[in-house]
């Protein structure tokens, strides 16, 4: 359950007095920075290898209609939801991970081939979602300062 409190109901009276368009600008403004401060923060606790998915961490905003918005912070890297939640013994199907289309799993490593008939998988390496964790109390100040402007 959330509970809702308007504190200073005439700052927000004052606010709704404005033209809608006004008001979804100014709203979009306070989630596109909210949105840009999760992607920094994810850039900043992302494993990096290559920094490949650390450079593809972006956010989107769409504009649904009917005045309202929608928001989305992530990547479109093919990988990076390994690294946020696993693979294998670690990741969401908590198995091993086996070959499909041959009697061996194979991949190179500096170089040399290397052969498995199965592997444990990688241990998550969360970074979206302690970001969010960590900017998602700001949000309220990111709409509020937006609406001041």
């Amino acid at each position: 359950m959330f509970k809702v409190e308007i504190l200073n109901a005439a700052e927000v009276k004052n606010f709704l007095k404005q033209e809608s368009w006004v008001i979804q600008g100014k709203i979009r403004f306070g989630l596109e920075q909210f949105l840009n401060k999760i992607a920094d923060t994810a850039r900043a606790i992302v494993p990096v290898r290559t920094g490949r998915l650390q450079g593809s961490l972006a956010y989107e905003i769409s504009e649904l209609g009917g005045g309202k918005i929608s928001g989305k912070v992530g990547t479109n890297v093919k990988y990076g939801k390994w690294v946020e939640f696993g693979t294998g013994l670690y990741g969401p199907h908590k198995t091993v991970i086996v070959p499909t289309q041959a009697k061996v799993l194979s991949w190179r490593v500096k170089g040399k081939r290397v052969f498995a008939k199965y592997v444990k998988g990688m241990r998550a390496r969360p970074f979206m979602m302690p970001a969010f964790e960590k900017i998602l109390p700001e949000l309220y100040t990111f709409l509020k300062n937006a609406m001041r402007d």
